[in-house]
């Protein structure tokens, strides 16, 4: 696949998922990384699952890969995520 430099692509606004309780607990999680798992990130070891809506990103989910797929588990945390932030559960 190739990449051009030449289109312009939207800004989005990043935000994180919070919990009912406030909490930001992706953001949360990446302050806990170790300066060796953060030197990692860009080495495929970290993932964020992420969903976005109009111009808005939303960070709902991270973990340290283990494997080479992604565990189901951690993919249906998001969707639960997802759909309380789409619902106004969360914040």
């Amino acid at each position: 696949m190739r990449y051009t430099t030449n289109v312009r692509l939207p800004k989005l606004r990043a935000s994180f998922y919070r919990s009912g309780f406030g909490r930001a607990l992706v953001r949360d999680w990446l302050l806990t990384l170790s300066r060796e798992e953060c030197r990692q990130i860009g080495k495929d070891i970290a993932r964020v699952l992420f969903a976005v809506s109009g111009q808005e990103i939303v960070l709902l989910h991270g973990f340290i890969k283990k494997t080479q797929r992604t565990p189901v588990d951690e993919i249906r945390l998001a969707e639960k995520r997802w759909k309380e932030w789409q619902h106004g559960k969360a914040q």
